[in-house]
């Protein structure tokens, strides 16, 4: 969970304040905003599960595309941070992860549809099964998580739920 100020949980709600999405490479010194981003091809996408049964290489925890004109610069393999910010307010995390796909989707223009995965995506080839096999049941939601995302060594921020 995100602690925002009541000042930023009002910025957003107003149309009159105008809200800035920073996608940055930091290894290259690359920083694309709303002036780079073509317009409407911003997804964010975050979900357990995709498959109707829980598979590992299933979980894709937060998917990012967005298309990007005149840019040459190969970003596959990438690590990539998504903010957002309303006026003046705090900064937002939105997405840390990686650039999966680069694709070009026109010639003339050259606009670049990036694909961006979390760290989750790539732990994806973990083989699993003698740490499943290890917990102890009946198991919480949480002693779960933090046994697999230690096991694939991801390290967690500890957060209070609301």
């Amino acid at each position: 969970m995100i602690n925002v100020t009541d000042a930023t949980k009002s910025a957003y709600t107003g149309d009159s304040i105008p809200k800035t999405l920073t996608i940055s490479v930091p290894s290259r010194n690359i920083t694309f905003t709303n002036a780079d981003i073509v317009s409407q091809s911003l997804e964010l996408t975050e979900a357990i599960e995709n498959e109707r049964s829980l598979t590992f290489k299933g979980c894709i925890a937060s998917q990012l595309k967005f298309s990007v004109a005149d840019i040459v610069t190969n970003l596959r393999g990438e690590y990539v941070e998504a903010t957002i910010q309303a006026g003046n307010t705090q900064v937002i995390p939105l997405f840390k992860g990686y650039v999966d796909e680069q694709n070009n989707l026109t010639y003339e223009d050259v606009v670049t549809e990036f694909t961006c995965y979390d760290i989750l995506y790539q732990k994806g080839e973990i083989e699993c099964i003698d740490w499943y096999e290890s917990l102890t049941f009946p198991i919480s939601v949480k002693r779960f998580r933090d046994s697999f995302f230690a096991f694939i060594g991801i390290e967690q921020e500890d957060n209070a739920l609301v």
